[in-house]
């Protein structure tokens, strides 16, 4: 399966998190990294909310199935 922008933002920030948690990098790289990891962060977030407009759930209703939005408390496992 290919992966998409979204999963490679997700492991570049995970990369990012290493080189900061790590003490890899300078104090100045470590602001370059976190910019950067910021930046994939809110484009994330732009996809997951893009994404979730998207959800529906499938209800049977007399017999027939029909799309209706995802009720808000059922996207926490609610």
């Amino acid at each position: 399966m290919k992966k998409t922008a979204f999963e490679d933002n997700i492991k570049r920030i995970e990369e990012i998190i290493g080189y900061i948690e790590g003490n890899q990098v300078s104090l100045d790289e470590s602001v370059k990294y976190f910019e950067e990891g910021m930046k994939l962060i809110k484009e994330c977030e732009s996809k997951l909310e893009t994404t979730k407009k998207k959800v529906v759930k499938l209800v049977s209703k007399d017999g027939e199935m029909t799309e209706e939005p995802l009720d808000e408390g059922e996207e926490n496992g609610v």
